[in-house]
């Protein structure tokens, strides 16, 4: 319950862990004061920074008026930084930096403000493995990393599906005005048997669905499940093809890496679900794992 040791937490995407960074602030000293959330992944570099730090008027082009950053607005509470893998090196630097003295300084201004305010952040890339690559700054690594949490894949958690499937199935119903009914036991026992590539994200998108289509049943069948299903993985293929596709044609990417390239986008689409895509392609696993490496040597 500290309130100022830093959390890190990892894990696929997902697999909810906006979410247990909310539960972290929550159950915190911090609650009060609220909790400010960026996706480090969503923003240009520049644009970052300034979300971040805030800015002075006329600081940039653009700047035309006083901004306060997420870090100034955090203060007394909880700063969630997402994706914090994808944050580059200059910008890390200017992160630990607060981290270490309590102090910032809005882009464009010389004036220094203290700052109190726990930070959580969340990633889906393997941080030590960035570390070693040059990609992630070790000092900021091991600052963030002094409290780790990892949110395990759904499928490594089926026991849990029943509980999270009952408590999607009530919010969906209340948004939609709908009865609330349950899967049958058909319908429960695929629901916790499928690997659930898109996690928790996907499983709400189906159930959210098995409500609507079931509206006028008493349950939601496994026929209504298997047909949702097939329809968001036919999806996820397709978008993972058409990708591919247009990489192909806007890169002049060479045609005998087009397995390499369509393993790349599947790996995207599935959340590196292996067994899954050598079901799908026919590519062998060990082939799979050779395309991974070198896609990510790149």
């Amino acid at each position: 319950k500290s309130p100022d040791t830093p959390i890190l937490i990892t894990g696929e995407t997902g697999t909810g862990k906006e979410l247990l960074a909310d539960l972290v602030h929550n159950l915190s000293d911090r609650q009060n004061n609220g909790i400010i959330k960026i996706n480090c992944a969503s923003l240009p570099d520049a644009l970052l920074e300034s979300e971040l730090f805030g800015h002075e008027k006329g600081a940039f082009t653009g700047a035309y008026q006083n901004k306060k950053g997420k870090i100034e607005l955090a203060n007394g509470g909880s700063l969630f930084l997402d994706e914090i893998g994808e944050m580059k090196q200059e910008l890390q630097a200017k992160l630990l930096r607060v981290l270490q003295t309590k102090e910032f300084s809005r882009i464009g201004s010389n004036k220094v403000k203290k700052i109190d305010f726990r930070l959580i952040t969340a990633t889906n890339v393997d941080l030590k493995t960035a570390v070693k690559t040059k990609k992630f700054r070790p000092d900021l690594y091991y600052r963030l990393s002094t409290f780790p949490l990892k949110v395990p894949p759904l499928r490594e958690r089926k026991e849990d599906i029943p509980l999270i499937a009952e408590s999607i199935i009530t919010g969906s119903c209340g948004k939609t005005n709908l009865s609330e009914r349950l899967p049958d036991s058909e319908a429960m026992e695929l629901l916790k048997n499928y690997s659930w590539p898109g996690n928790i994200r996907e499983l709400e998108n189906i159930i959210f669905q098995a409500v609507v289509f079931a509206q006028n049943q008493i349950v939601i069948t496994k026929e209504i499940i298997i047909g949702l299903i097939e329809q968001d993985d036919k999806i996820n293929y397709e978008l993972a093809i058409n990708e591919v596709m247009y990489s192909m044609i806007t890169e002049k990417l060479d045609f005998k890496d087009v397995n390499a390239h369509l393993v790349r986008a599947l790996l995207n689409h599935y959340n590196d679900n292996v067994a899954l895509i050598e079901e799908k392609t026919a590519i062998s696993r060990d082939r799979i794992y050779r395309y991974r490496k070198k896609i990510k040597n790149k």
